[in-house]
């Protein structure tokens, strides 16, 4: 069975680590960084003797960009992921998440390949420089439905993510299925999961908005969809991707074992 994890950012990184002490079931967290105080608070838990055996695996910063195509933004894009990297190394993360970024929604539409071969580069700068770490890349969800100057979010639909993985043609990197993010999109990303090394970040929501909402014990999302949906696929970790009560109250209802 795959490794069970929670999320944790800074400003609740202690719950976390006091529900990942009190459930044996629970193998590692997933700790989210954008800033350099997140790594100093990351450091300061991990220093700790109580927390040596926590197994940690790494969120790049949300605003992560591998498809940045301005060279001046995508040499420090790169840097500063580089350096996240390097400072959390002595901690031997069981992996590292990204998002593949957003780019103008015209251009991207107008020369697709372009960008997927774009997130195919960077990924593969930092494999190179980094010839030790796994990334897995993560499905997000866009309300932009139609051509226009705006933004749009890379990663909502499951072709983008089999044309990288076919392009990058590397073992040490993995799909992450945000559940949460397709029930927004409306997506079926089933081909991916089966074809490509993929974990899960698990939360749940009404379609319209990502709440991060957790298991229930009665109506669809039950514990019977949780063991369905993870005996379905092969997913090499699974994150329970909620707040501390959210998360606590799916453990619950998981029956997951207690130290």
């Amino acid at each position: 069975m795959a490794m069970i994890g929670i999320s944790a950012l800074s400003y609740d990184l202690e719950q976390k680590i006091t529900l990942f002490h009190e459930y044996k079931d629970i193998e590692f967290i997933e700790y989210g960084i954008d800033e350099a105080t997140d790594i100093e608070a990351l450091n300061h838990h991990m220093s700790k003797k109580e927390n040596k055996d926590i197994k940690i695996s790494i969120h790049l910063p949300l605003k992560t960009n591998l498809v940045e195509d301005i060279g001046f933004l995508r040499d420090a894009n790169f840097n500063y992921v580089s350096n996240i990297i390097r400072e959390v190394s002595y901690l031997k993360p069981l992996y590292f998440n990204t998002h593949l970024g957003n780019v103008f929604y015209s251009k991207y539409t107008s020369n697709y390949k372009n960008y997927i071969q774009k997130a195919n580069e960077f990924i593969q700068r930092l494999l190179v420089e980094f010839p030790n770490i796994n990334i897995y890349t993560e499905n997000v969800y866009s309300f932009l439905n139609q051509a226009s100057s705006d933004l749009c979010a890379v990663g909502t639909k499951p072709i983008e993510f089999m044309d990288l993985f076919e392009i990058a043609n590397n073992k040490s990197l993995g799909f992450c299925f945000d559940l949460g993010h397709a029930l927004i999109q409306d997506e079926d990303f089933s081909n991916v999961i089966k074809n490509y090394n993929s974990m899960l970040h698990f939360n749940l929501n009404d379609k319209t908005s990502d709440q991060h909402l957790g298991l229930s014990k009665t109506g669809k999302y039950t514990k019977k969809f949780f063991y369905e949906l993870i005996d379905k696929y092969g997913f090499s970790y699974i994150v329970l991707e909620l707040d501390s009560s959210k998360a606590k109250e799916t453990i619950e209802i998981l029956e997951l074992n207690k130290l």
